[in-house]
């Protein structure tokens, strides 16, 4: 209500515009590839030459909120406006990372996807106690 509807439109726009420009990096950086279209705030790719969790984590220290998917394994980042602000600063420090992911690869896949995959097939109640601990942790600095 207090930014009205010109300033919503303008922060859609300037999300939107963001989303695609992210989109178009993300594509150029060797060895990420897109999946599906950006058609809304929500950027996904993924890799066929190395782990992508492995990205996923390694973006994760770097303060970096994506989220890991599975079938296939890729991440996602949904483009608000702190991320407007930063966007130049997401693709460095994911080209860095995918740099480095190639140069050290891991013989383990990345932790977030596990912890994304087991909790599908978990019953209820477990998953909430299991979630909190697991936030309890990763949030802690």
């Amino acid at each position: 209500m207090s930014m009205g509807e010109d300033g919503y439109n303008k922060r859609v726009k300037a999300i939107m515009e963001t989303s695609l420009s992210l989109a178009i990096k993300i594509s150029e950086i060797d060895g990420l590839k897109l999946l599906g279209e950006t058609t809304s705030m929500v950027v996904c790719f993924s890799s066929d030459d190395f782990n992508i969790y492995e990205v996923g984590d390694s973006m994760t220290r770097r303060g970096w909120s994506l989220n890991s998917l599975q079938n296939p394994p890729c991440i996602h980042l949904c483009v608000t406006i702190p991320i407007v602000k930063h966007a130049n600063h997401f693709i460095r420090d994911l080209s860095a990372v995918v740099n480095e992911v190639r140069r050290h690869p891991k013989k383990h896949g990345g932790h977030t996807a596990a912890m994304y995959g087991k909790a599908g097939s978990l019953p209820k109640g477990p998953i909430d106690e299991l979630l909190k601990a697991y936030l309890d942790v990763t949030l802690t600095p």
